[in-house]
């Protein structure tokens, strides 16, 4: 498994696990669903959970689902990240060059914080304490 290390998101990780094998998929990515997309981009996803694209931030501020930063690999897959990123971004570098319909979304409504703003980072104590 691998994690972004400035997100952090309430999801049922053995059944995340199982979605992952049961779908044979290169890569199994957590998606959450936000009331405002716009801070995050959307990624889209289709009837069967496989996302179809990611798209950039666009300044809507409808909700939809995001990437919530935690993915499983394949591990021929996995061998290859180090090869093709030298320095980027996972979501681009990876992911982005994926073929459509290879990434299976295990989507969930819980609770997610991206520390990504000091407001977030000063909120991530409430919701981390919470969380115990």
């Amino acid at each position: 498994m691998t994690m972004n290390g400035d997100t952090w998101i309430e999801a049922d990780l053995q059944r995340f696990l199982a979605e992952h094998r049961q779908t044979g998929s290169l890569v199994s990515m957590i998606c959450v669903r936000v009331p405002n997309v716009g801070r995050y981009g959307r990624v889209e996803i289709d009837g069967a959970g496989r996302v179809l694209s990611f798209r950039e931030k666009d300044g809507l501020s409808d909700p939809g689902w995001i990437n919530g930063g935690v993915y499983l690999f394949r591990s021929a897959l996995l061998e290859n990240i180090s090869t093709q990123i030298r320095s980027g971004s996972l979501e681009h570098d990876v992911l982005g060059r994926l073929p459509s319909r290879s990434i299976h979304a295990f989507c969930t409504e819980g609770k997610f914080l991206d520390i990504g703003t000091p407001e977030d980072l000063a909120a991530a104590e409430g919701l981390l304490t919470e969380a115990r």
